[in-house]
């Protein structure tokens, strides 16, 4: 299945994008409400009896899956500074308390 977002490649019934991490929806047929014949997903109207398809709703989710996949990268972005914040300061909490136990032992000798 390709990402509507970053148009990379996923497995056929993955929910997130692999490259982005976007919720991924499994494109499903445009179906007619009145007849019930299937059209294809950019249809606008029913090829059968030219009932109105849901073709504006299809524009709002790509625009929401699109909003949902930048937030998504700048949430990443920002866990993963944080993280590395963290990890650096226990690294130099490491280090001191370590110097700080050289002190103490060569202090006693």
């Amino acid at each position: 299945m390709t990402c509507p977002i970053c148009q990379s490649q996923n497995e056929k019934y993955a929910q997130f994008c692999r490259n982005c991490g976007a919720k991924l929806y499994h494109q499903q047929q445009n179906v007619c409400p009145t007849c019930q014949t299937p059209n294809e997903s950019h249809a606008r109207f029913c090829k059968k009896c030219r009932t109105k398809l849901y073709y504006q709703q299809q524009k709002t989710l790509e625009k929401k899956l699109q909003k949902q996949a930048r937030y998504n990268r700048i949430g990443s972005l920002l866990f993963s500074s944080l993280y590395k914040s963290i990890m650096t300061l226990l690294i130099f909490a490491f280090i001191a308390c370590g110097i700080y136990a050289l002190i103490a032992i060569i202090g006693n000798n």
